[in-house]
C-alpha cells in the first residue's frame, strides 16, 4: 500500500486525473517526436524550457487534447510570449508550416470524445506503459479515435 505524508491527502482518481495524466504522456511523446527542438526558432530545448503546447485548446473539448497531430514543442518564450498572445499569427505559421496537421485538425475539432471512465482507464494503463511516441500514436488510433464523433 502506498503510503501518503501526514500532511497530505490521498488524491482520488478521478476521471478528470485519468485525463490529466494522459495529457501528460501526451506532451512527453510530442516533445519527444519533435526531437525537443522548439518548432517555431528550430532550437533545442530542455528542462522547463521545453513546452508542449496545443493548437486546439484543451478546453475545447477532449477530442483532441491526447491527440499528438494536436501538440507541438516550442520554447517557453515562443510559447508563452508568442503563441498565447498572437492566436492569429502563430494561427497563420502553423497553417503555414504543417499544413496537413492544420487540415486534419479543422476536420477534427468539432468532435466529441465519447468515452467512459472505464474506457479512459484503460487508455491510460496502456499510454503509460508505451515507450516511445510512435506506440503511443498507435494505441491512441486504436483505441480513441474510434470513439470521437
Amino acid at each position: 500500500m502506498k503510503r501518503v505524508p501526514l500532511n497530505r491527502k490521498a488524491r482520488k482518481k478521478t476521471r478528470g486525473w485519468y485525463t490529466n495524466k494522459i495529457i501528460n504522456i501526451a506532451k512527453k511523446f510530442a516533445k519527444e517526436r519533435d526531437n525537443y527542438t522548439c518548432q517555431r526558432s528550430r532550437e533545442k530545448v530542455k528542462g522547463c524550457n521545453a513546452h508542449a503546447s496545443h493548437v486546439i485548446p484543451v478546453s475545447t473539448g477532449l477530442a483532441l487534447a491526447w491527440d499528438l497531430e494536436n501538440i507541438k514543442c516550442l520554447s517557453y518564450h515562443n510559447h508563452i510570449n508568442w503563441w498565447h498572445k498572437n492566436p492569429l499569427e502563430s494561427a497563420e505559421w502553423f497553417k503555414e508550416n504543417f499544413p496537413q496537421r492544420w487540415e486534419y485538425l479543422q476536420k477534427e475539432k468539432r468532435s466529441k470524445l465519447n468515452m467512459c471512465t472505464a474506457e479512459i482507464i484503460e487508455f491510460y494503463r496502456h499510454a503509460n506503459s508505451c515507450k516511445d511516441w510512435v506506440e503511443y500514436s498507435e494505441i491512441y488510433i486504436r483505441m480513441v479515435v474510434p470513439c470521437r464523433y
